[in-house]
This record gives C-alpha cells, sequence and structure tokens, in this order.
C-alpha cells in the first residue's frame, strides 16, 4: 500500500493492490471516520482480493478459458461441482462439499502451484491431456 501526496502535503490518497482490496478500503472507512487532519482524496485498489469464494470460483474459470486445463478436466469439475452446469456463473466450486469435487480442484491447482514454484508462465493447450 502506498500513500501518496496529492498537489501538496495536505491531502492523503490510499492506493494498494492484492490483498490491498481488503485493508485500503477498510482504512478509507476510517480516515473518513475519524475526520483526519489532512483530506482523504480518495482510494484505489488494483487486482484486489476482495472475496476468497468469488476469486477462486473465477480463478477456476480463467484458468479453463486461458487454456490451463483441458477440456475434459474441466467438464469433470462442471459435472462434480455444480448442480447445474449450464449456469457456470452461478457455480460454486470452492463452496461444494463433494470429495471428488474437491480432488478435481486439487488437480488444477497443482498447476497453480508448479507456476509460483519456478516463477514461471504455463501454458497448456486446451486439448491436451497433461492433467
Amino acid at each position: 500500500m502506498s500513500f501518496i501526496k496529492v498537489d501538496n502535503y495536505n491531502e492523503l490518497e490510499a492506493l494498494g493492490e492484492s490483498y490491498g482490496g481488503v485493508y485500503v478500503p477498510t482504512l478509507a472507512e476510517k480516515c473518513l471516520d475519524r475526520k483526519f487532519l489532512a483530506p482523504f482524496k480518495g482510494f484505489a485498489v488494483g487486482n484486489g482480493y476482495l472475496d476468497q469464494k468469488l476469486l477462486g470460483n473465477s480463478w477456476l474459470q480463467f484458468v479453463y478459458y486461458h487454456g490451463l486445463v483441458d477440456t475434459p478436466l474441466w467438464e469433470k469439475l462442471v459435472e462434480e461441482c455444480c448442480h447445474d452446469g449450464t449456469k457456470l456463473r452461478k457455480c460454486d466450486f470452492v463452496g461444494s462439499e463433494k470429495k471428488s469435487c474437491q480432488k478435481l480442484i486439487e488437480k488444477v491447482n497443482k498447476w497453480r502451484k508448479l507456476r509460483e514454484k519456478c516463477n514461471c508462465i504455463i501454458f497448456v493447450h486446451p486439448d491436451s491431456q497433461q492433467l
């Protein structure tokens, strides 16, 4: 998170990214509630962590639609985790208590862990049988 002087030393903006999606708005609210001496001009969050469930579910769709998970695995994931595969926007992958769903999510997560370990970009063709 950064604090930036705007025009002069009497104005404040709070900026953050990632987990800043949690603490920057919280700080902004506190600044407004306490009426700090410096006028609070605003805040910005880039690529913010907002909601674990929302981010987990959207991440699974992201990796599929960007070719990081093959179609057969994706279809199994939807079949096991979604009550109605035609309504993907409402599918709660990460909230599913089915063991079969959790195992498939772990399989998808192996790519994320590999990427973090090697600090590289991994591309797998959508029709590959890599997973």
